[in-house]
C-alpha cells in the first residue's frame, strides 16, 4: 500500500527553505534525507550506484534470462536484510570496446540482450533502479551520437524495460557537447520513458548545475558537493528556480523512501538460489578445443599460474587430484587478464609447457575478453568471466566432462583491442582525440563491413553438437512469427543458444544488415530435438527517424539467419514484411557514402551532417573529468597545514563531504 501523496505535500508545505535543502543530496554516506522533526526515516542507498557489480559480463555470456531472475533474487534477498532503499541496481549500457576497462559491468554490445536480461533481473529483485544510459565506459565519458544510433542502441535497453524500472540514474559525462545533466534532449527522452514522476538519481559527480539539472529532471543527486545545496537555495531566493520544481523533487524522494520504508516491514517468501555455482557453469566459454577435452580418467594434471592456494586445492580436488610439473603430461595454465592483456607470466609458463611436449589447457580468468598472439598455441582454451570459489569446482567439473560448457560470447572478441570502432574512431573523423557513436557497434560493424573477428558475438564450443531444421516464418499484424527445430546430434547432453539475425532488403537506410532480433536458450539431451517458438515483435525490426521523430517500419523482403554464433547461421528464410518498402529514414548513399560502402570510414563533414553542428571538439572544452582524488586530497592537506601553521582559517570551497571525511582522517 503507497503512502498518500497529500500527506507527503502536508510534510512539505510545513518545510522552511532551508530545510527542503537538506533533502536535495544525501552526500557519499549512501543515506537518503533524514529528518526526526518530520518522521521521514533515512535508508541506505546500494552501493551499485557507485561500483556495478562485476557478475553482468558472466551473467551476458549465460544469455540465460531465468539465471537473471536468480540474480535478481539474490540482490532482493541482500538489499531487504540491509535495507536498502531499492532491491537491486541493473547496469543498462550497451559494450562499446569490450577490452577497456567498465567492460565487465555491461550485459551485452547487443541492446536487445542487455535488455532481455535486465527484465530477468528485474522480475527478480522487484526494485530496481536503471544505470549508465548512453553507456559510459568509465566516469566522465565525452559521447558524441547521432541520433539513430542514441535511439536504437544506446537508450534502446531503457525504452523497453521503463515500465518495469523503479528509477533511473543519470550518467555523467557529456552527450554531444553539453554535460549530459542539464542535456534537454537526453532529459527529453529520459522523461518520456519514465514518466513525470519517477525518481531521477544521478551518478557521483553527474550533477555540474545543480540549478539546470532540477529543472529539467527535479532529481537528486547520489553524490551531493556540499557547495551544491546553498547554490540551489541561492537560485530559489533570486526567483531563477521556481520553488514548485524543489517541492515536487521533494514529493519523489519522501514518496519513495516512505513507501519503501513500509514495504519493508513486509517479509517476501523468496527462495535462495546458488547463484554463485550456477553462474559459475553457464558463463564459461570453451574457446577452443582440439580433442583433449573432456580429459581422460586418471591423466596426468599439473597446474600453473597464478591462483590462491584454496582455489587450486578446491580445482585440485574436483579433478581427483594433480601431480608435480615434471610428471604431467598436460599442464593447466591459469592466466588472468590485466589492462586488457594476459599476464606475461602466464604466456611464458604456457609456451615453454608447449616446449617441453605437454599438452596445454589454457584457462583465462578474466571478467572481459583479452589481447594476446599465444592463445590459440594451447590445446584448448576456457574463458571465464566470473571469477569466485565456486568458479574452481565448476572448472574442474567442465575439464572432467560432468559439466557441458555452454557460455556463449556477450561481445566479439578481436585480434588487438585497436580493431573496436570505439577504440580507432578518433582516427577516422580528421579531428585527432575526439569519440563518435554510430549504429555500428560490436558485431553490426563487423558483420556489416566484412571484418574479421577472432572470436564473433555469441560464439562458444560444446561436447554436444547441435543441428538445425526446418524453419517456418510468417509475418502476423504485431509480431513475426518463427519456428525452428534444434537437435543435439552429439553423444552428450547440452545447452546452447539460438540466435536470430534479421537483414533488411531495404538499399535507402544503413545499418540494417545482421542485427539481433531473438534469441533462446535450450537444454537438450543427446539425440533429443525440440521445436524453438519465437515470436519477434516489429520493434526489433524498426528504425528511428531523426526526421519525424519517431519509431518506423522499413517494408520488402527480411531476411532471417539462425544459428550458433553471429558467423555461423545455417538457417535461413525470407519474408515480405506489411509495410511500405519505399520508406527512407533520414539521409541517403549520396549525403552519407561512408556508412553504406565496404569499409567504414566517415568524414568529418559526414559526422558533422548527422550530429547537426560540429560539436565533438566542443564537448572536450565544456566538461572535463576533476583531478583525480588523489590529487584533491593532497592539496587539501597543503592547504589545511598551511593554515594550521598560520594560524589562519583555511578555505575548502568546493571538496564533496566524503573528500572532507578523508582529509579529516588522514595523517596530514
Amino acid at each position: 500500500m503507497s503512502i498518500d501523496i497529500g500527506r507527503i505535500k502536508a510534510v512539505i508545505a510545513q518545510m522552511s527553505l532551508d530545510e527542503k535543502m537538506q533533502f536535495l543530496g544525501c552526500g557519499l554516506k549512501l543515506l537518503t534525507a533524514h529528518s526526526d522533526k518530520y518522521k521521514v526515516f533515512s535508508l541506505k542507498l546500494p552501493e551499485e550506484f557507485l561500483c556495478y557489480k562485476p557478475t553482468l559480463s558472466a551473467l551476458g555470456c549465460t544469455f540465460n534470462r531465468e539465471l537473471a531472475t536468480n540474480y535478481g533474487q539474490m540482490c532482493r534477498i541482500l538489499s531487504q536484510k540491509n535495507r536498502l532503499l531499492v532491491d537491486g541496481v541493473i547496469n543498462l549500457g550497451v559494450v562499446r570496446n569490450p577490452m577497456a576497462d567498465g567492460a565487465e559491468h555491461m550485459l551485452s554490445e547487443d541492446p536487445l540482450v542487455v535488455s532481455e536480461l535486465a527484465k530477468g533481473f528485474i522480475r527478480g529483485a522487484g526494485s530496481v533502479v536503471g544505470t549508465n544510459i548512453l553507456s559510459g565506459e568509465g566516469a566522465f565519458a565525452v559521447r558524441n551520437m547521432d541520433e539513430r544510433a542514441k535511439r536504437e542502441i544506446y537508450t534502446l535497453p531503457l525504452e523497453l524495460v521503463k515500465e518495469e524500472l523503479a528509477g533511473v540514474c543519470i550518467p555523467s559525462g557529456t552527450l554531444n557537447g553539453e554535460p549530459v545533466c542539464t542535456s534537454k534532449s537526453f532529459g527529453k527522452i529520459v522523461r518520456e520513458f519514465m514518466g513525470i514522476n519517477a525518481p531521477i538519481f544521478s551518478e557521483a559527480g553527474a550533477v555540474i548545475n545543480k540549478c539546470k539539472t532540477l529543472n529539467i529532471y527535479e532529481n537528486f543527486e547520489v553524490a551531493q558537493c556540499v557547495k551544491g545545496k546553498y547554490d540551489v537555495l541561492k537560485d530559489v531566493e533570486n526567483g531563477n528556480l521556481d520553488e514548485k520544481r524543489v517541492d515536487r523533487c521533494l514529493e519523489r524522494i519522501i514518496s519513495l523512501v516512505a513507501n519503501r520504508y513500509e514495504s519493508l516491514k513486509k517479509k517476501d517468501d523468496i527462495k535462495k538460489t546458488d547463484f554463485d555455482e550456477e553462474i559459475s557453469s553457464q558463463s564459461v566459454v570453451m574457446l577452443k578445443n582440439d580433442g583433449i577435452l573432456p580429459l581422460k580418467v586418471k591423466q596426468n594434471i599439473a597446474i600453473n599460474g597464478v591462483i590462491e592456494k584454496l582455489e587450486a586445492d578446491i580445482f585440485g580436488h574436483g579433478l581427483g587430484g594433480v601431480v608435480s610439473l615434471k610428471a604431467a603430461d598436460t599442464v593447466v595454465v591459469f592466466a588472468k587478464g590485466r589492462g586488457g592483456k594476459l599476464e606475461e607470466k602466464a604466456e611464458k609458463s604456457l609456451l615453454k609447457a608447449s616446449d617441453d611436449g605437454k599438452k596445454t589447457i589454457l584457462v583465462i580468468l578474466s571478467p572481459r575478453p583479452v589481447e594476446t598472439k599465444i592463445m590459440l598455441t594451447a590445446n584448448a582454451v576456457l574463458f571465464v568471466p566470473h571469477v569466485y570459489m565456486a568458479t574452481f569446482d565448476a572448472l574442474a567439473k567442465i575439464l572432467t566432462g560432468k559439466v557441458n560448457p555452454s557460455g556463449k560470447l556477450n561481445v566479439s572478441w578481436t585480434f588487438n583491442k585497436t580493431d573496436y570502432l570505439a577504440f580507432k574512431n578518433s582516427d577516422y573523423a580528421e579531428w585527432g582525440m575526439c569519440c563518435y557513436e554510430s549504429v555500428f557497434n560490436g558485431y553490426r560493424y563487423f558483420n556489416s563491413f566484412n571484418k574479421d573477428v577472432q572470436f564473433p558475438f555469441g560464439y562458444g564450443l560444446s561436447y554436444a553438437e547441435f543441428s538445425y531444421s526446418n524453419i517456418a516464418l510468417e509475418a502476423c499484424d504485431d509480431f513475426l512469427d518463427l519456428e525452428f527445430t534444434v537437435k543435439n546430434v552429439g553423444n552428450v547432453s547440452g545447452d546452447t543458444v539460438c540466435f536470430v539475425f534479421g537483414s533488411s532488403g531495404s538499399k535507402a537506410i544503413y545499418g540494417l544488415k545482421s542485427r539481433l532480433i531473438g534469441f533462446a536458450r535450450v537444454s537438450l539431451d543427446a539425440s533429443e530435438n525440440t521445436r524453438v517458438k519465437i515470436k519477434i515483435p516489429y520493434k526489433n525490426l524498426s528504425v528511428f527517424d531523426a526526421n519525424t521523430d519517431r519509431w518506423v517500419m522499413p517494408g520488402g523482403m527480411l531476411k532471417v539467419s539462425v544459428g550458433g554464433n553471429a558467423l555461423h547461421l545455417p538457417l535461413k528464410n525470407s519474408v515480405k514484411l506489411p509495410f511500405s518498402s519505399r520508406k527512407k529514414i533520414g539521409l541517403n548513399k549520396k549525403t552519407l557514402p561512408s556508412y553504406f560502402e565496404n569499409d567504414f570510414k566517415p568524414t568529418k563533414k559526414e559526422i558533422q551532417t548527422l550530429l547537426g553542428v560540429c560539436e565533438m571538439q566542443e564537448a572536450l572544452k565544456l566538461y572535463t573529468a576533476p583531478p583525480k582524488s588523489s590529487t584533491l586530497y593532497k592539496k587539501a592537506a597543503k592547504r589545511i597545514k598551511s593554515a594550521l601553521k598560520e594560524n589562519v582559517a583555511v578555505n575548502l570551497t568546493g571538496f564533496s563531504e566524503f573528500g572532507l571525511l578523508k582529509i579529516l582522517k588522514s595523517d596530514i
